[in-house]
């Protein structure tokens, strides 16, 4: 390599060529993630709340899977917060800690259905079974 020249446009050319090879790099780790990121949901989160007698409830339904559903009671008398988990195939709730007032809170709904305006359901506190129904929040 005699040409001076030549050899300074051949390194002024390596970063610009290593700069384009991080482009594509980049480019392609983007393309491969961003679906994943894009993916849908197993099931809709669909809010609903209500009241039965002193009790303020907040129902979480998972429509496609209702085990991840969840369900939040509060007295407003004594402003006690009771956490129920899904129990069973039916629409069934238990405390998660036991020895409060709920004993338990079921829902009549058909789950194959489409998600419900208003869903019907007891709330068994103290030997009391106190009906209610939720209404869906917008």
């Amino acid at each position: 390599m005699n040409n001076p020249t030549a050899m300074i446009s051949s390194t002024r050319s390596a970063p610009k060529t290593i700069h384009l090879l991080l482009m594509l790099l980049a480019a392609s780790l983007f393309a491969s993630v961003a679906p994943i990121r894009a993916s849908p949901k197993a099931y809709d989160l669909v809010r609903y709340t209500g009241r039965a007698g002193h009790f303020k409830i907040s129902f979480n339904y998972a429509d496609g899977y209702p085990g991840a559903s969840t369900l939040t009671v509060t007295d407003e008398s004594t402003g006690a917060v009771t956490n129920l988990e899904h129990q069973s195939e039916s629409m069934a709730f238990v405390p998660e800690k036991p020895g409060g007032k709920i004993t338990s809170v079921t829902f009549t709904i058909d789950v194959a259905a489409d998600t419900p305006e208003k869903m019907k359901g007891a709330l068994v506190s103290e030997r009391r079974r106190i009906f209610f129904t939720l209404i869906k929040s917008k």
